[in-house]
């Protein structure tokens, strides 16, 4: 089976605290890992690590066996939802689907997000339950074959969270 990532020795250092010390793993295609730890333990600066967005201090992550990432083959959703004051539901949609090459339909998107009677609302006027899983479907618009998710449930009601693990489910059987 194919290596989806390898993670090869990675370091990483903020002023003179050490966050990543000799990270080393792999993940075959189609594995679900789960990071686990306490606040502050680095999960999220590896993430962030693997998907090229910051740099290690050393080491190496590889995304099928390529050191820059192919973000076409990536989904990302962060820990920290966004939103923009002037901006709709569909737009921010619309918007997201021109970065890729073979977007998710849009009406895939809004079905993913569940927000279809939410698309003629600003950013802004969504819960924070709401906004997670708009950051969701953003993170699934570009199709990936590798999906980061941190922390994807804060923030949702326990109707939402267990749709979004049901989901979840569906598309590891995929």
């Amino acid at each position: 089976m194919t290596n989806a990532i390898e993670v090869k020795h990675i370091f990483k250092k903020y002023q003179n605290e050490s966050i990543l010390k000799d990270i080393c793993f792999n993940v075959k295609e189609g594995e679900i890992v789960a990071l686990i730890g306490k606040n502050g333990a680095g999960k999220s600066t590896l993430i962030n690590i693997i998907n090229g967005l910051i740099k290690p201090n050393s080491g190496q992550c590889m995304i099928y066996n390529q050191p820059r990432p192919d973000h076409n083959l990536m989904g990302l959703m962060l820990q920290d939802n966004f939103s923009l004051d002037r901006i709709k539901v569909k737009e921010v949609i619309q918007l997201a689907r021109t970065y890729y090459k073979h977007p998710l339909a849009y009406e895939e998107m809004l079905s993913i997000s569940g927000l279809s009677t939410k698309q003629n609302n600003f950013m802004s006027q969504l819960s924070g339950g709401q906004k997670r899983c708009l950051q969701f479907a953003l993170a699934m618009v570009g199709n990936p074959k590798i999906l980061f998710l941190d922390e994807p449930t804060s923030g949702m009601d326990p109707d939402t969270r267990t749709h979004f693990w049901k989901y979840i489910d569906e598309l590891k059987k995929q």
